[in-house]
């Protein structure tokens, strides 16, 4: 179970460093420093940690095509012209009360009063070659 943890974590970073430089490379300078502040705040949950916030209708979806950072700053900024453009084009919209059946684990972060999520693929998160290898060594220990 720890190893999936450390896992998780590591990716979660990895993620946080991509996005890093995809922000970098989009140029946003009058932002930079709130993009890199919420970068760090990005986590990861389950719908049982999102569901109230479904259900009081402040969880929004971002579109896996979307920078969940980028959007988190254009809320943050009030940029309401990049967030109507993303609502019109079915990018960013409000989450239903129900469980998604697709997903199991979700990036998501917190602009008051909101929270912003978008599905993770746990398939990122693990490596098929180490689950194999994590089987041996198990077996080899027992």
């Amino acid at each position: 179970m720890a190893k999936q943890e450390e896992k998780i974590e590591s990716k979660q970073e990895s993620i946080q460093e991509e996005q890093q430089e995809e922000q970098q490379e989009q140029n946003l300078p009058e932002h930079s420093e709130l993009y890199e502040k919420l970068s760090a705040d990005v986590g990861i949950a389950t719908w049982d940690a999102l569901a109230p916030h479904a259900e009081r209708g402040g969880l929004f979806w971002v579109d896996q095509t979307l920078d969940l950072v980028e959007v988190g700053v254009s809320l943050a900024v009030d940029d309401a012209s990049s967030v109507k453009a993303w609502h019109e084009a079915e990018l960013f919209l409000p989450a239903a009360p129900q469980a998604p059946s697709e997903f199991a684990a979700f990036r998501f972060l917190i602009i008051q009063p909101f929270v912003i999520a978008a599905p993770l693929d746990l398939s990122d998160l693990i490596d098929p070659s180490q689950l194999e290898e994590d089987a041996d060594n198990e077996i080899e220990e027992t």
